[in-house]
């Protein structure tokens, strides 16, 4: 008889692959936001795309420049299969 399966979720020390592409025509800057453990900061130039590991749970901020900041969790960054 077999056992009913449930899916696993991932240990909370575990880490993402994230994406990020700077749209825009100007320097941005990500850095990490959230966790003293983990320290984060790349410059991103206009049109590059960069990927990065993160905890579960992390977020990084993005200055845009020109007092424009945002702050997104890594999870919305998440490179998942389909």
């Amino acid at each position: 008889m077999s056992s009913p399966t449930r899916p696993l979720s991932p240990p909370q020390n575990s880490e993402i692959l994230c994406y990020y592409v700077n749209p825009s025509d100007r320097l941005q800057v990500l850095r990490s936001s959230s966790d003293r453990r983990w320290h984060f900061k790349r410059i991103i130039f206009p049109g590059e795309r960069l990927f990065f590991k993160a905890p579960c749970g992390a977020s990084v901020r993005i200055d845009r420049g020109q007092n424009q900041t945002e702050v997104l969790g890594c999870d919305r960054l998440e490179v998942r299969e389909r």
